[in-house]
């Protein structure tokens, strides 16, 4: 069984998020290479998928998206690593884009099958709407993981930046 190896045709930002979505899932799980494999595969499937329906900007959108989370998801790993505590403004961006929410959302108008007027994707209006749906995401799984942050001493979560803050 013979596969064309796809890898040149991903942006590097998709090519860098498969491949640490794997190493996490390895590491995390011990799952077998077949099933990283496969699913590169289908991670390359849905990118070539996504070329032929979305109109270039909306490629461009998704792979800046997930540049951004990548770049928020080293910055929140180098912070764990030294066990440094963020300001609140600066965690709250930090978690924003490391939240996931922001790749999705090319995809999500991708799906309406008509892309935004650019007036509207532009709009200050949309990006804090934005801004707000990551927040309220991102909130609720600090809120969830918790208790697991505070057994591995893990400065790296809203609640817990908050009561530094406030001497709590």
């Amino acid at each position: 069984d013979h596969r064309p190896d796809d890898a040149e045709e991903l942006d590097r930002p998709v090519v860098v998020a498969i491949g640490l979505e794997a190493q996490i899932d390895a590491d995390r799980s011990h799952r077998p290479a077949i099933e990283r494999d496969r699913r590169r595969d289908i991670a390359q499937l849905l990118l070539r998928q996504l070329r032929q329906q979305a109109t270039p900007r909306q490629v461009q959108a998704f792979t800046d998206a997930i540049q951004r989370y990548l770049t928020a998801v080293e910055q929140e790993a180098a912070q764990r690593a030294v066990g440094a505590t963020l300001d609140v403004p600066t965690y709250l961006q930090m978690r924003r884009d490391s939240s996931g929410v922001y790749p999705s959302l090319p995809l999500t108008e991708l799906s309406q099958r008509s892309p935004l007027p650019s007036a509207v994707r532009q709009h200050p209006a949309l990006h804090r709407l934005h801004a707000m749906v990551s927040n309220i995401i991102a909130w609720g799984n600090d809120l969830y993981s918790l208790p697991k942050e505070l057994y591995q001493s893990s400065p790296s979560n809203l609640v817990l930046i908050l009561c530094a803050q406030q001497g709590l």
